[in-house]
């Protein structure tokens, strides 16, 4: 009993990580268009879908951590599956806190640019976060672009959010524990 346990939380961890990948291979291509000023709606509305039912599909191996058949579990699928746990959460409050970002740079064509650059400098202090300075660099690039108006102005929350996103899963991947 305790094998399958273990068997089956090691196949499901190597699933949830697998797909976090793609989807930070995904949420990448649809923030490139921040660097060019090309974003894709298409890409941007898809990837925010994906983040939504990835935290929907692995909410419940996140649940496992403080299940009855953990003690069964051995060390390393432990620490692997409480550090899936913590960055489930993590990402669940970056989502929320998304929202904020949405919000508050919900742009118009009369809106300051350096103001743009203001409220994601207020995000880069609240998260402490360093993908954000990165982010916050294309961005100036990008704001000379959207004095003029038209379809990029108006992507450019989901974008901002999308590529906060993105920073935080490559980080979180690249802090997973080994087996």
């Amino acid at each position: 009993m305790a094998a399958d346990a273990e068997t089956m939380a090691r196949k499901q961890l190597g699933e949830a990580e697998r797909a976090l990948k793609r989807l930070t291979q995904e949420l990448e291509r649809a923030t490139a268009g921040l660097r060019s000023a090309r974003i894709d709606p298409g890409k941007l509305r898809s990837a925010h879908a994906r983040v939504h039912r990835f935290l929907k599909r692995h909410r419940n191996l996140a649940r496992m951590a403080g299940g009855r058949a953990f003690d069964s579990l051995s060390e390393a699928t432990q620490a692997r599956l409480l550090w899936f746990e913590r960055e489930m959460a993590a990402l669940v409050a970056a989502m929320h806190k998304g929202r904020w970002v949405e919000r508050s740079a919900d742009l118009d064509p009369a809106r300051d640019p350096d103001r743009i650059i203001a409220d994601i400098e207020r995000a880069r202090r609240q998260w402490s976060f360093q993908g954000l300075g990165t982010l916050k660099k294309h961005l100036e690039a990008g704001v000379t672009h959207a004095k003029d108006g038209g379809m990029w102005l108006g992507l450019v929350p989901m974008a901002i959010f999308l590529a906060i996103l993105a920073a935080m899963i490559h980080e979180i991947l690249s802090r997973r524990p080994k087996d």
